[in-house]
């Protein structure tokens, strides 16, 4: 209630001001609005350029299979244990 008031005033307070007095929140409102207009192009430009840019893809690693069984089993469970941790 208190802000519609107050709204309400300062609104009656506006249309009280003369041309000249006018002119000086006119001049201001048209500089935010210049203000707000280059901000939003920048704004714009940065996320299309985050848009265009492509997300990095992991390639898949081969695994190295050696010609003795046994010692490749201890080999391969104890890569993917640290594969594992990595990811």
């Amino acid at each position: 209630m208190i802000s519609q008031l107050q709204s309400k005033l300062q609104s009656a307070a506006y249309k009280k001001l003369t041309p000249d007095e006018k002119k000086l929140f006119e001049e201001k409102a048209k500089a935010d609005k210049q203000r707000y207009k280059n901000e939003m192009e920048v704004y714009k430009e940065k996320s299309s350029n985050a848009n265009t840019k492509k997300p990095v893809k992991k390639l898949p690693v081969k695994k190295e299979q050696d010609s003795d069984s046994d010692e490749s089993s201890v080999d391969d469970s104890s890569d993917s244990d640290s594969n594992s941790d990595s990811d």
